[in-house]
């Protein structure tokens, strides 16, 4: 079996020459997330034009259904279409699910083993945007849906490093090896992802920045300062970080909030479970 030090190093100096010639093989971007904003965009865009969009697509149609339909959004009647989601969630905000659902989506791209590697990661971005929304609902006046965006697509750059793992030195990797090695790599290459993808400079700050301790520029919270405090609850939760360890991060003063005020607020519990319900 490789070293991890070899395999890290080999795969480091592979994925930066295919980086500068352009050959890395990216996830695709979420297409039918591209077209959406093309269409909000249009001032002439109609409800019924958008979800004749969004119903091309039957998987996405369900979960965005499943969305509106769930504790975070419910109203006194469910809604069964996709005109009537629009509607009640507002054209911003179905751009940001849409992004979100077309991200989860896109891991189903890759060979068996590779997705089997990617469970690990997919389950940490999907509890980092957990925690991300409801600490934006709970503790600032930032859009929770953002927030979640940013929780996702922290980690984004782990499909790639696993991706050519998988078919460089398959067996002879373990599941835990690979998933270190992506720990190790994927901030540069989710930057290039995101940068190719032509996502807005913040959410690229989020994945460079979710690692450093003293981020924190002006009083204001940023999305960055969420992914920041969400990752070191996610890793508390999991005892990889201990709550004293996760306080000395900027973030937390920023929010307002321990990290085991974090993890003991009931309504932060509840948050979480309400958009915990879209997965």
């Amino acid at each position: 079996m490789v070293t991890f030090k070899a395999s890290t190093t080999e795969l480091l100096h592979s994925l930066q020459a295919d980086i500068s010639a352009n050959r890395l093989v990216l996830p695709m971007p979420p297409d039918l997330a591209l077209r959406a904003r093309s269409l909000i965009a249009d001032p002439d865009c109609s409800i019924n034009t958008l979800a004749d969009l969004i119903s091309t697509d039957a998987t996405l149609s369900a979960r965005l259904l499943k969305v509106v339909n769930s504790t975070a959004y419910s109203g006194r009647e469910p809604i069964h279409t996709i005109s009537g989601a629009i509607t009640r969630l507002g054209l911003q905000l179905v751009q940001s699910l849409i992004n979100q659902l077309s991200l989860l989506q896109s891991i189903y791209q890759y060979d068996t083993q590779t997705r089997r590697w990617l469970r690990e990661p997919v389950r940490q971005s999907q509890a980092v945007g957990v925690w991300a929304a409801a600490l934006a609902m709970q503790q600032t006046k930032l859009n929770p849906e953002e927030a979640m965006l940013s929780g996702l697509i922290h980690n984004i750059g782990a499909l790639p490093v696993l991706a050519r793992l998988a078919r460089r030195h398959g067996t002879r990797t373990s599941a835990d090896e690979a998933i270190a090695i992506a720990r190790t790599l994927h901030q540069k290459v989710g930057i290039h992802i995101l940068q190719q993808w032509h996502f807005p400079p913040h959410m690229l700050q989020i994945i460079e920045h979710q690692r450093n301790p003293a981020y924190g520029p002006g009083q204001a919270t940023h999305y960055t300062d969420l992914v920041i405090a969400a990752l070191a609850l996610f890793e508390v939760e999991e005892e990889r970080l201990n709550a004293d360890q996760a306080e000395r991060l900027l973030a937390f003063s920023k929010l307002g909030i321990t990290p085991q005020q974090a993890l003991d607020c009931a309504e932060l519990a509840e948050s979480r479970q309400a958009y915990a319900e879209r997965f």
